[in-house]
């Protein structure tokens, strides 16, 4: 679950090469804090929340060079050790867990493809043990919203608002988690509330060929809509829900890193809603 990128071409060279350093920063910290596998598994993604927890604070990190998988000979620049990074890194744990478990679990999975989770599952277990005991208040909330949208799908759910509610909950409360104060937390549940409605949107119609090939359960299939005319309500209701998730965002005090963040939560994300359902492979960008 990759969507969102940096438009690049919006970019400034300096706001590219900050991108660049806390991707790699993430991925040096996951290999220090969660070991070797846990960096083979970063979510890109992840960085929004390192770069919004660190720019509403206002902290200012350090770049470094250093090895990292994709550049084992040469040195890339690295964001060290940030708060913002620290918190992204285990984020990027428990989700992870979560995600695969959840694969793992559906039915209509090829064997082979089950075992292959199964193993990856096995290999993060001493990394999840340690993010969920350090993040224990968002492991809570995520189990428990987990197990409401499993409620829901077994009752056969319908409802695009009640399927999407536990997506923004979990958003809400990984937003709220990068507040500074007090003062930041209501925009930014707000925020990720319109975000994780997005998150669940564009999940649900990437899954629409597959769901509708084993039987899944996807609420698209559910009111009857073809693959087509899905990607058009898909596409509509993300719309809506960025509107929501900029009215919030723009009410955030962000410190540093403006231009990045705005380049990813309004054109970044822009071009993840415009490519809902198109078939793609997730590759590491040279970034």
């Amino acid at each position: 679950m990759e969507y969102l990128f940096p438009c690049v071409p919006e970019l400034k060279i300096k706001d590219y090469d900050i991108y660049r350093a806390f991707c790699c920063g993430l991925c040096s910290q996951l290999k220090e804090q969660y070991g070797f596998y846990a960096s083979c598994r970063v979510n890109r993604d992840m960085v929004l929340f390192a770069l919004l927890a660190d720019g509403l604070a206002g902290r200012e990190g350090t770049v470094c060079g250093g090895h990292c998988i994709r550049h084992a000979v040469s040195k890339a620049p690295m964001m060290c050790h940030t708060q913002g990074i620290r918190i992204a890194a285990m984020l990027n744990v428990i989700l992870e867990w979560h995600l695969k478990l959840g694969r793992s679990e559906e039915r209509g999975i090829p064997p082979l493809e089950r075992l292959h989770l199964r193993m990856q599952l096995a290999c993060l277990r001493g990394a999840f043990t340690k993010a969920a005991a350090e993040g224990a208040q968002i492991e809570r909330i995520l189990l428990q919203e987990w197990d409401q949208e499993q409620a829901l799908v077994h009752r056969g759910c319908k409802s695009y608002e009640a399927l999407a509610e536990p997506y923004s909950n979990i958003f809400s409360a990984l937003f709220v988690y990068c507040a500074p104060d007090p003062s930041s937390i209501k925009a930014l549940r707000r925020a990720g509330g319109a975000l994780g409605r997005i998150y669940f949107l564009l999940g649900e119609i990437e899954r629409f060929p597959r769901d509708a090939r084993t039987g899944g359960k996807n609420v698209f299939l559910q009111n009857g809509l073809t693959f087509p005319a899905a990607r058009e309500n898909a596409k509509y209701q993300c719309n809506l829900a960025a509107a929501e998730l900029a009215a919030a965002y723009n009410l955030l005090n962000i410190k540093l890193n403006r231009a990045l963040l705005d380049n990813l939560v309004f054109l970044g994300l822009e071009e993840a809603v415009a490519a809902a359902g198109e078939s793609r492979k997730i590759q590491w960008r040279e970034i």
